[in-house]
């Protein structure tokens, strides 16, 4: 009896302790719940910096009053945590909520640090969501990071993961020289070289191939970039050019690049550094035109010639020497100096000597001048004779134009008309014996000649672009206008000059005389 009745006591005494001193009371304990328990993250880019996210809670379902201090961890590299948000706690005795939303992600970026066999496919890993300790009994309660709650029952959660990797993209780049596969040199001689562009990896590869800025002598593909996809395993080749006439400057050596990328392939990018020499030499003139020795020259003949060896862009010039005395050409006496510093193969010698004599032979030489060294190169001395008759020249008699004006239609004549049936046919009328009564009705009719004037110089400007190589455009008001002039024209003309203009009118009005000339009607 005495000790039963003891044993009460001293349990009433314990609830007396416990009720009177709470210093000894119990920590709260905490409660790591995480849902959900698996997480798939489908497909995933292998190259790219954007991720694929799922979202966890983290809940406390623990005592009211207690406080869940979390962390994440993972060994797998792919696995992340958006923001970095890789730790935190909940706390529960100001009645916040019990759980807590974190975003994790997955991402192919670290797949790089891995050999490239066999990146396609799954990939299974795992993160846990620890429980660590909360030091309730400090003066400023807070979270041991690291350290485990020893209360805690499980310490973490794992939470299995996966992702899938459909394709990884390999950006290969290279060249014919298997030493230098990421240099181009084309020396002093080579214009065009390949450049070789590989997936090597699997999946489809979008790229582009960039040249530097401001390099107007390379070109890809006949451009500054060129873009395209292979699939896998597919190499495409790549066009590469240099022009060294469109290098400005004395300077021999030019280097340059081409920036190979891709958005969706590791690396992402690759350079290509490009050689180019130029061997600054006069080039050899040749190929006379009028052709050496040849007779019944025009009085207003042109001189042109062709040029040997690389077109090194104003890098040189010509002087052309011109005069019926063989031995001051031969000699280059400056007092036979025709025209000088051309940068074009084409000389006027008229400008000189206007008309040239009639049965006459002229002489002339071309220099080729080097303007960095002042290296010369000389042509052999040609010759031609001009022919009995002079030239029935409208243009020059009674038209008002100016030389340049009128060596813009003799080069129309010279490299445009004489290159078809109808535009010998034009030459030879304009040549024929109407001539001298075309150039009467003219002299004697004020208004078509002021008509004529401003059709011709009208057209110049498409005639300038066309002999440069661009569009020759011309308005249709001044097709309008030739057709009338033509009207008038014809009201003055001979039967015959008058069968001629019936002649043009007809070519005008199935619109052959424009077109086959090369010119493009605009309205």
């Amino acid at each position: 009896m005495r000790k039963f009745l003891f044993n009460q006591i001293m349990v009433l005494l314990g609830l007396l302790v416990f009720s009177v001193c709470p210093l000894f009371a119990a920590d709260p304990v905490a409660k790591l719940q995480v849902l959900p328990q698996s997480i798939d993250f489908g497909e995933v880019e292998a190259y790219s910096t954007e991720v694929a996210t799922e979202d966890i809670i983290i809940s406390n379902c623990g005592d009211p009053d207690s406080v869940l201090c979390w962390g994440i961890t993972s060994n797998d590299c792919w696995i992340c945590v958006v923001g970095d948000t890789i730790q935190g706690e909940i706390n529960l005795p100001d009645g916040d909520e019990r759980y807590e939303y974190v975003t994790m992600c997955a991402s192919g970026l670290c797949i790089d640090e891995v050999e490239h066999e066999g990146i396609v496919g799954l990939y299974e890993g795992a993160f846990r969501v620890h429980q660590y300790d909360y030091d309730y009994s400090a003066t400023e309660p807070e979270c041991k990071w690291g350290v485990v709650d020893p209360d805690a029952d499980p310490e973490f959660i794992e939470i299995e993961a996966t992702m899938t990797i459909s394709e990884f993209n390999v950006l290969e780049v290279y060249t014919d020289d298997p030493d230098n596969p990421h240099k181009l040199d084309f020396g002093t001689d080579d214009d065009e070289k390949e450049l070789y562009i590989k997936n090597a990896g699997e999946g489809e590869m979008e790229w582009e191939a960039v040249v530097s800025e401001d390099i107007g002598w390379l070109t890809v593909e006949d451009g500054t970039s060129t873009s395209d996809t292979n699939i896998t395993g597919e190499v495409k080749e790549v066009t590469v050019e240099v022009d060294r006439s469109k290098v400005e400057g004395c300077a021999e050596d030019h280097i340059a690049s081409i920036m190979v990328s891709s958005t969706n392939a590791l690396p992402d990018e690759v350079t290509v550094s490009v050689f180019m020499q130029r061997d600054i030499q006069p080039p050899q003139p040749s190929s006379p035109t009028p052709a050496d020795g040849s007779a019944e020259q025009s009085l207003y003949t042109t001189l042109k010639w062709e040029v040997g060896g690389e077109d090194i862009g104003g890098i040189f010039y010509f002087d052309v020497y011109f005069s019926d005395n063989q031995t001051l050409v031969d000699n280059c006496s400056p007092s036979v100096l025709a025209c000088e510093e051309l940068e074009d193969a084409y000389c006027e010698p008229s400008k000189r000597e206007w008309p040239l004599y009639v049965n006459t032979t002229y002489y002339w030489k071309v220099r080729a001048v080097d303007e960095c060294e002042g290296n010369t190169v000389d042509s052999e001395t040609w010759n031609f004779t001009t022919g009995s008759q002079p030239d029935r020249c409208l243009a020059s008699m009674v038209l008002q134009l100016n030389d340049e004006e009128r060596n813009l239609l003799r080069r129309f004549r010279d490299e445009v008309l004489v290159r078809s049936l109808d535009g010998e046919r034009y030459i030879n009328l304009y040549y024929s014996p109407y001539a001298i009564e075309a150039f009467f009705i003219l002299l004697f009719n004020p208004e078509l000649r002021v008509c004529a004037n401003r059709i011709v110089k009208e057209s110049l400007s498409a005639i300038q672009s066309m002999l440069r190589g661009g569009r020759a455009l011309i308005d249709a008001e001044i097709i309008a206008d030739v057709e009338l002039f033509l009207e008038e024209f014809g009201k003055e003309a001979s039967p015959g000059l008058k069968k001629a203009i019936s002649i043009i009118k007809r070519d005008i009005a199935i619109g052959d005389l424009f077109k086959d000339f090369g010119f493009s009607v605009i309205k």
